[in-house]
């Protein structure tokens, strides 16, 4: 605001003046801001409303108008701690019986200790070992398959017990090592036999072209985008078939073209980083004694400002110590100077890439086209036989599990190997995934039956395995068979409902409209389910409902009918001024209250409300209505049509009438449910019909005229800033005038006292 001057020399107060004649003005703008304020008040409390509004129409009435809402059931167990049970709407009512025979389970796998032989003494592996370094021959593919979906780890010189931990879980498996006791645990993350896994550990012909293919096309060296690129070209060799003297297929020719890009992109790399190191062995020699000297002169200036001397004044101590310096300058300045290297390197790369072609980079590339298109070749060839060893059997080799503590499991999580330890611990035999008695030259000499008799091939008992024991057939025992992990096998759950078997991989059923929790194995007990009508569990749902219909209505009520604020306006500043907060608050607040009063709107949406819940509907050719069933409005008028149920307990004006609603739903149900329902949807529809969008007026899902308010309050605001505009310009106006005025009296007053000097008068 400007700091004006005026009446200096009229004497008067043309502020006050000018404010007087401003102010007439600003009364009529506050006329259009009082109506925008209403307006804003009226938007926020249609807002509040509408939520409240839409509450209703979404969580109450959406449940309330579908039939399934009044079918509630309760269920009655006899054994609690054996299962939990909870009813659906289809449950049928009657007796059910149940029989729980097991429990549904995951599979666990807990490896044995895991130790490394470090100089003849066995220490327990850390989460970091390799597994080479416990055994494991790098090349070596552990597979993890569970539903017939495998995982596989290829285990390099790098991989460690962290690494494999990483793998099963990114396999979708619970794993981790516990390094204070040395073991690995594995399980599923689901129960039931459908999802027991299955471990392996292979070898491929294919893996060993695989890692070189990787190598040519500098898989390491590419974005995420590029890598896929290079997998799929991979996995299309891989499901291609490839027949000796056939011409590839185009899907082939198309996977090696797009890896041999690849390598011709990763050979020109290097080729380009022989360069670049060639201009680093050239450039570091030359940027470290720079930087090095410059340190030294650093410290030199400093020694010499210091001492006052100049260098020639320097004494052979002097020196010494000076040299002492500069030596520990440079020591403690490595990071300094290997920056100051780096950034000479980068320079360096970077000017001599930009030059005019040819230059290092381009004379290089063109000197060593034979190294690209041989590598280019050898792509071409490794990627063939990659191809055709794919589709060559793996190599068996589970027994290398047993390095990290885990054994070979088949599809069922069964162990596939057990070997058999003779008294002196010498391995003299095994046990194979199929029961079969195999000795140390790995020839079958029996097999296993169910009860754990060894069989030969004529049939006859040659010994048994019994208690983890290889006993032959006259008693002794000739040697123990082992396992190096601990298995839990995963199981399904069975139970017998009413007279019938049923597995599952869950412990949680929903069979028949009963969801049973099995907490337990009954052991031959029988538990008895008792389903019947949740009355009380449907009254409750209709008493909340209504609770929450009569909330709105009396709040819409209130809205309404409100007292007449005739007389109050919003405050002016100055008003509020002269008021403390809470009679503002006060004052505003009356008004905010009636904001709505009478109006058509909202009168509409209550009649419209009202007249669906007052409906009446047929049902097998009868008519009924809430009142049916003692839901009724009161006699009083001053509650507007608030409903009360005649019985309800907790509406002590009715609580001794009879409860008709409750009586109904015990004898009736399914009438009270198609009432209830019809009246529901009746009002849901009314409610979707007052709340529909209208093009330029209303929003969906609102009952007021959202948008053309929205665009009455941008109107005033436009016209508050003209009618602003102008009480600026006005007074701009009037203060130029008053100056003017202020300017003519001056040069008149001049002028006297001019004339008044020459006269010899003074006007004093």
């Amino acid at each position: 605001m400007p700091v004006r001057m005026t009446g200096m020399i009229s004497g008067m107060d043309t502020e006050t003046l000018i404010k007087g004649i401003v102010d007439a003005q600003r009364l009529k703008n506050k006329r259009v801001e009082d109506k925008q304020t209403l307006l804003g008040w009226k938007q926020d409390k249609c807002k509040e409303l509408n939520a409240k509004l839409y509450k209703l129409y979404t969580a109450d009435l959406d449940k309330m108008r579908l039939k399934s809402s009044y079918m509630a059931k309760k269920v009655s167990s006899t054994n609690e701690d054996l299962v939990t049970v909870n009813s659906k709407v289809n449950a049928p009512v009657g007796s059910h019986e149940l029989t729980i025979g097991a429990l549904a389970r995951s599979q666990y796998v807990t490896s044995g200790v895991i130790k490394i032989d470090a100089d003849g003494a066995a220490t327990e592996a850390k989460a970091s070992t390799k597994l080479t370094g416990l055994g494991i021959e790098e090349g070596t593919l552990i597979n993890l398959t569970s539903d017939g979906k495998t995982a596989t780890l290829e285990v390099t010189n790098e991989t460690t017990l962290a690494n494999f931990v990483d793998f099963a879980k990114g396999a979708g498996y619970s794993a981790n090592f516990d390094e204070t006791y040395g073991r690995l645990f594995i399980s599923a993350k689901s129960s039931g036999t459908k999802n027991a896994f299955q471990i392996t550990a292979t070898t491929s012909t294919a893996t060993a072209p695989k890692n070189e293919l990787l190598t040519l096309t500098g898989y390491s060296y590419l974005n995420a985008e590029d890598k896929k690129k290079v997998d799929a070209a991979i996995a299309t060799l891989a499901a291609e078939e490839v027949k000796e003297g056939e011409e590839q297929s185009e899907a082939a020719k198309a996977a090696i073209d797009k890896l041999k890009e690849f390598a011709e992109i990763e050979a020109k790399r290097i080729i380009a980083s022989n360069v670049d190191k060639e201009i680093r062995a050239e450039v570091v020699p030359r940027a470290e004694e720079k930087e090095i000297n410059r340190i030294k002169d650093q410290v030199l200036k400093e020694y010499l400002e210091e001492h006052e001397v100049t260098e020639g004044e320097l004494t052979d101590e002097q020196k010494k110590e000076l040299e002492k310096l500069q030596d520990e300058r440079i020591a403690a300045s490595t990071n300094q100077i290997n920056y100051a290297i780096k950034d000479a390197v980068n320079k360096a790369i970077a000017e001599e890439k930009g030059k005019e072609e040819p230059n290092r980079y381009t004379l290089a590339e063109e000197a060593n086209q034979t190294v690209i298109t041989n590598a280019m070749n050898q792509t071409g060839t490794v990627a063939v036989t990659y191809q055709t060893n794919s589709k060559t059997a793996q190599t068996d080799v589970s027994s290398r599990l047993q390095k990290i503590g885990l054994d070979a499991l088949d599809e069922n999580g069964n162990i596939v190997d057990k070997d058999i330890i003779s008294k002196d611990g010498k391995i003299i035999g095994r046990i194979d995934k199929d029961g079969n008695r195999i000795d140390e030259n790995g020839i079958v000499i029996g097999r296993i039956d169910k009860d754990g008799n060894i069989i030969d091939e004529d049939g006859s008992v040659i010994g048994r395995i019994e208690d983890g024991n290889v006993i032959d057939k006259d008693g002794n025992v000739i040697g123990t068979y082992s396992q190096a992990s601990t298995i839990i096998r995963a199981e399904d759950s069975k139970i017998t409902y009413n007279g019938v078997e049923y597995t599952n991989s869950s412990n949680v059923i929903n069979i028949n409209g009963l969801e049973l929790t099995l907490n337990g194995v009954s052991n031959g007990e029988t538990v008895h389910l008792n389903v019947s009508n949740n009355s009380q569990g449907v009254y409750d749902t209709i008493k909340k409902f209504i609770s929450s219909y009569n909330d709105i209505l009396k709040e819409m009520n209130d809205l309404y009918y409100a007292d007449s604020t005739r007389g109050y306006d919003p405050l002016s500043d100055d008003e509020k001024a002269a008021m403390t907060d809470k009679q503002i608050e006060k004052w505003e607040d009356k008004i905010k209250d009636s904001i709505l009063r009478r109006d058509s709107t909202l009168g509409s949406l209550l009649d419209a409300m009202k007249n669906a819940m007052l409906s009446s509907v047929e049902v097998d050719g009868s008519n009924y209505s809430l009142s049916s069933f003692g839901i009724l409005t009161s006699k009083s008028y001053s509650e507007k049509g608030l409903l009360h149920i005649h019985g309800n307990e907790d509406d002590p004006g009715y609580a001794s009438m009879e409860d008709k609603l409750m009586k109904a739903l015990e004898e009736d149900p399914d009438t009270v449910m198609e009432v209830m329902s019809q009246v529901s949807q009746k009002l849901y529809d009314t409610m979707h019909e007052k709340m529909k969008s209208i093009p330029n007026i209303r929003s969906a899902f609102t009952f007021y005229n959202d948008k053309e308010m929205a665009k009455q309050h941008t109107e005033y605001a436009k016209k508050i800033a003209k009618l602003e505009k102008k009480v600026i310009e006005l007074e701009s106006k009037y203060y130029k005038q008053f100056a003017a005025m202020e300017s003519a009296m001056a040069k008149m007053q001049s002028q006297s006292n001019a004339l008044a000097g020459m006269l010899g008068v003074s006007n004093k």
